[in-house]
């Protein structure tokens, strides 16, 4: 969403005299949670009196997805994709109000109807400078570029300065950065800095950034000269979006399974090393180590996409699985690919989850493998 409170406009049909006010009521994520209008003019009775009135509040779901509640107690569903872009909105007949597609980089390429005012990746575009509200940035998506320059330019030197989302835009978005703060491990756990060593060394591997460090407050850091070796690009690239900025996403140790919320990720270390041990069939154990399960749950935070789990049936993935298959297929065979996001239990109390074809049926069963990539654990 927009992170702006109010803006203020002159109205342009004539009423040249008046002064339209738009006012957001924000939650503590920075999602708005109402918007008002406002008319200020003589013919309120007092030149600096302001008339306002609420024309929507907002509900949201997974990503951008929400729910729109209008004045007169109409509901309107909109429909947002895996980057949070708005592409459709329904009423309570599930009949269609809003239709939308976008080129790769957010410029509208068809709209049929009204509905929601947010577009590409959830963001309001301003309709008198026709740029998108990016927090303290504002975004073209007819050149697919910020229009100033970023405040943290001196670090990402091998990238010029108004570069949006990596110029990688189907996969990724600007999230106005965030630096990631592993200073919770370090205090939560008796092994909190093995554990944070552990996180490091991994995501050097599947990043391929072998200046990845902790600096001196916690915070990961990388030379933004390197030439990266190895690695994924598609991780690279996530991993340097949430580091890129002065806001902070959390990492926490966990004892009741790894889960995020907000901009928050706990680890449940415990269970990550029943994963890495429980590898079967030469399937690599980093697979589901540290470093994979904290990619996996940033891309559940609000400024990894708010992307989701399917966890419906044996065999589905959802949305952050699919993203994290793409960075094995990069990583090579032995990381497998995730066939389910739903462990299936054994008799004896063992969970397999399938990382090759050839295991899906046996372990659909209740069945230990002949042959095959595949964890075991409990």
């Amino acid at each position: 969403m927009s992170e702006r409170e109010q803006k203020r406009e002159y109205e342009r049909d004539g009423y040249t005299d008046v002064l339209a006010w738009t006012y957001y009521m924000l939650g503590a994520d920075a999602k708005q949670l109402s918007t008002w209008h406002g008319i200020e003019g003589a013919h309120c009775g007092e030149g600096t009196s302001v008339w306002m009135w609420p024309v929507e509040r907002n509900g949201y779901g997974p990503g951008n997805t929400r729910i729109i509640i209008r004045q007169d107690g109409s509901r309107e569903y909109v429909v947002a994709d895996h980057l949070g872009s708005t592409r459709a909105v329904l009423n309570s007949d599930k009949e269609r109000l809003e239709l939308i597609d976008y080129e790769p980089f957010g410029k509208t390429l068809t709209h049929d109807g009204t509905g929601a005012r947010t577009s590409y990746i959830g963001r309001e575009v301003d309709t008198e400078s026709d740029l998108s509200m990016h927090g303290v940035r504002q975004y073209s998506q007819d050149y697919g570029r910020f229009v100033s320059v970023d405040a943290l330019w001196g670090r990402y030197r091998a990238w010029q300065p108004y570069q949006y989302a990596g110029n990688s835009p189907v996969n990724f978005l600007d999230f106005n950065g965030l630096e990631v703060d592993l200073s919770n491990v370090m205090l939560d756990t008796e092994d909190g800095g093995k554990h944070a060593l552990g996180i490091v060394t991994e995501l050097r591997t599947i990043t391929g950034l072998g200046s990845l460090s902790m600096n001196d407050d916690n915070k990961l850091v990388f030379d933004p000269d390197e030439v990266a070796d190895g690695g994924s690009e598609q991780a690279r690239e996530f991993l340097m979006g949430l580091i890129n900025d002065t806001d902070v996403l959390m990492v926490n140790a966990s004892g009741n399974g790894s889960k995020s919320v907000n901009n928050d990720v706990a680890l449940d270390f415990n269970e990550i090393q029943g994963f890495s041990e429980g590898v079967q069939g030469g399937l690599n154990a980093m697979t589901m180590g540290s470093g994979m399960t904290f990619l996996h749950e940033a891309l559940h935070t609000n400024v990894g996409g708010g992307l989701t789990d399917d966890n419906s049936d044996y065999g589905k993935i959802g949305q952050v699985e699919t993203f994290m298959n793409g960075i094995r297929d990069q990583l090579g065979a032995d990381y497998g690919q995730r066939l389910s996001y739903q462990a299936v239990r054994t008799d004896d109390g063992f969970s397999l989850i399938p990382f090759s074809r050839i295991t899906v049926d046996p372990i659909s069963r209740g069945n230990v493998p002949l042959g095959g990539m595949y964890i075991r654990s409990k």
